[in-house]
């Protein structure tokens, strides 16, 4: 329909009068104005100024709503990206209520910023289209176009255009409109009449202008009153009379002409948002609710289903299955409608096994062989109160918006707190889900009086771990492991010249809560290492360019070859030695565990094969095999723990060996090891020795 020009005469005088009413002063208000008390003046001028801020804020924290949310939905195909015609584009769309833009978006629509609209998705240049005056217009000659569907589209053509024509504006509002219909028709006609209701006032409405403005010449033609059956029976014409009403009541300075002509519809539109955008929503919410947890589920069945997982990070399991649920996941979790608009506290709680100990009998206290499983051994969790500090999340973590969802195995308590623009998927019932890219950081204050430091409380009757923390994207403590792996390596660098020339000897493979635990000891184990004066400086240097060539020295978290409970492995065939820093050793069962040990024993098999061996083990030489036989059980557990050293000749050797070459412990010092070893395997020791100088004179 093209508006009357009369009709446009009215309007123009009705703000004319509105804006001569609106700017002319009143001597009544001025003179109340001037007996007024001065402290009420100041208090309305300060509550004036309050709600001024506060919707500002408001403002400001929906147009940031729509811009993520465009983000989402809008995908520009542009040969040469024009900034300002794009900007053009997702201004215009900015101009939507937000609730609009979430209802498309839920309905997984897409808006494509194209240089021209017929060259999208091939359509032929021939095809038609009806825009809001009911005009039929050929596709390459128009701007926009709607693509209906499960997903539906928007195809718009990068225009600046949009900034100052009103009728390309309503035309794109219209199309939206079309798309939106589908979804809210079919909430409206069937609980809800007032749509329907807003059709026959403007019918029965001895003035035609609603019915010009708004309904095709069949609509008009209905005999009797509109209903929800006749609607349903012609559902294209309840859609173009809907996306119309949209287009005008959307586009500023059409409004007032909706609301003139055909006011029912106009204020069917303002209840919009609250009457229907708003239940749909909370539906679609509650949907995703529901879709969330199943895909939970699924991706926790067939992570099971890998015989060779354990523990770590889910994202390293290669199984296609595993890889597609963690996608979708992430995806589900990072829509717009569930970032973050302020700071937020969640609570996460964990088992001991979480932190990497064998069982929650291991952080609680054992007297005279009675556990009492409520009291935890402050010995034993020390280290994780005193050194743990930044975590990596190695799964979707589950949190509470309160702090009461606590099973009993669960010891240690986050109180985590999250920044605004965080992605948080809602499980529902006070349920939430953080995506895979973030971990925590553990706040630490040497201030005994502050409340955040990382303590022991009781939590219905049972003693547990709290913690407070801030949530940090990964990337910032992958950047703390990087850092410190290249100064170790440079540290390697300095000390023995060319080892660390071509590639990096020691990696770090961390991803659990027990990051910085784990980097602390690595770092004390590499610089006791290389500044061991006890191994021939020789022996060492060429131990470690052999693991350079190939796999190194790896500081690891996950298990080794599949088993938790190995502490260090070395593969002879990848040349690579894998040391397992896992918190299990912080409840200190064996008071003489030490990495840096670790690390020289895992040293002493490269020895045997790889140095000593030439690729054969010197340790399955006829004569260290009685020197193992004879000399195996006299090994005390100051040198060897659980009596690992008697397993076989191999680990007999690595185990003299890191005696004869420790460097001071915390329980012990060097010389007490050296000697130890000595009396206790005085012939491997001999023999050990006697195949270094061989080696050594070799190399002279």
């Amino acid at each position: 329909m093209k508006i009357k020009k009369s009709f446009v005469k009215v309007l123009s005088m009705s703000f004319l009068i509105t804006v001569i009413a609106t700017n002319t002063p009143i001597f009544t208000t001025f003179a109340h104005g001037a007996m007024e008390n001065g402290d009420v003046i100041r208090k309305k001028e300060s509550e004036n100024g309050k709600k001024k801020k506060e919707d500002e804020k408001r403002e400001k924290i929906q147009e940031e709503r729509k811009k993520e949310i465009t983000k989402h939905i809008v995908k520009a195909e542009l040969k040469n990206e024009d900034v300002l015609k794009k900007d053009a584009v997702e201004s215009l769309l900015r101009k939507l209520p937000v609730n609009v833009l979430e209802l498309y978006h839920r309905i997984d629509g897409k808006i494509i910023i194209v240089d021209e609209v017929n060259k999208k998705n091939e359509l032929p240049e021939t095809k038609q289209v009806e825009n809001i005056d009911g005009e039929t217009v050929e596709l390459n000659q128009h701007y926009v176009y709607g693509e209906e569907g499960d997903s539906p589209r928007l195809v718009i053509k990068a225009s600046e255009d949009y900034e100052y024509n009103q009728k390309q504006v309503l035309n794109v509002y219209y199309e939206i409109g079309k798309l939106l219909s589908k979804i809210i028709l079919n909430k409206i006609i069937q609980p809800d009449n007032g749509f329907v209701d807003a059709l026959n006032m403007i019918k029965k409405s001895p003035d035609t202008d609603g019915q010009d403005l708004l309904f095709s010449s069949a609509a008009k033609e209905y005999s009797g009153g509109i209903t929800t059956e006749s609607l349903k029976q012609d559902n294209f014409e309840a859609q173009k009379i809907f996306a119309k009403s949209f287009a005008y009541y959307n586009e500023p300075h059409n409004r007032e002409i909706l609301q003139t002509y055909a006011e029912p519809m106009f204020n069917y539109m303002k209840n919009l948002n609250e009457d229907i955008i708003t239940p749909i929503l909370e539906e679609k919410r509650l949907l995703s609710q529901r879709n969330l947890g199943d895909k939970l589920k699924e991706l926790k069945a067939n992570i099971t289903k890998n015989i060779n997982y354990s523990s770590g990070d889910i994202n390293k399991i290669n199984d296609p299955k595993v890889q597609k649920g963690i996608e979708e996941i992430n995806e589900m979790i990072k829509r717009p409608e569930n970032k973050l608009e302020k700071p937020k506290t969640i609570y996460l709680y964990f088992r001991a096994q979480d932190l990497g100990y064998r069982e929650t009998n291991n952080i609680v206290q054992i007297n005279n062989g009675t556990i009492n499983s409520d009291k935890i051994d402050r010995k034993k969790v020390s280290n994780v109160l005193d050194h743990f500090k930044d975590m990596k999340f190695t799964d979707f973590k589950v949190g509470h918006l309160t702090n009461s969802g606590r099973e009993g195995q669960e010891r240690f308590l986050v109180k985590l707190q999250l920044p605004e623009g965080t992605y948080l998927g809602d499980l529902g019932d006070g349920r939430v889900v953080l995506p895979l890219d973030y971990g925590m950081s553990i706040v630490h204050s040497k201030n005994l009086l502050n409340s955040d430091r990382p303590k022991i409380n009781t939590d219905n009757q049972q003693e547990i771990i709290s913690v407070v923390a801030n949530l940090v994207k990964k990337e910032v403590i992958e950047k703390k492991i990087t850092d410190l792996e290249a100064s170790l390596n440079n540290e390697v660098n300095l000390k023995f010249g060319e080892v660390n020339q071509q590639s990096n000897l020691i990696k770090f493979d961390l991803d659990g809560l027990s990051i910085s635990y784990a980097m602390k000891n690595a770092k004390k184990a590499i610089l006791d290492l290389i500044g061991n004066r006890y191994i021939p400086r020789g022996i060492l240097k060429d131990i470690l360019l052999t693991l350079k060539q190939e796999g190194g020295i790896v500081i690891t978290d996950n298990p080794i070859n599949g088993d938790p409970s190995v502490g260090g492995n070395t593969d002879q065939i990848n040349n690579v030695v894998k040391i397992k820093m896992a918190p299990r050793f912080l409840a200190k069962h064996s008071k003489d565990y030490d990495l840096s040990r670790t690390l020289i024993h895992e040293l002493g098999h490269v020895l045997d094969k790889k140095i000593l061996g030439n690729g054969e083990y010197i340790s399955n030489d006829l004569a260290f095999r009685e020197i193992f036989k004879e000399e195996k059980d006299k090994i005390s557990q100051l040198n060897t723990e659980g009596g690992y050293a008697t397993h076989n000749t191999h680990e007999f050797f690595a185990e003299v060996f890191k005696s004869m070459y420790s460097t001071d412990s915390e329980q012990h010092s060097a010389d007490k090891y050296h000697k130890s070893i000595k009396e206790e395997a005085p012939k491997a020791v001999a023999y050990i020795k006697e195949k270094i100088n061989q080696y050594l004179r070799s190399k002279e």
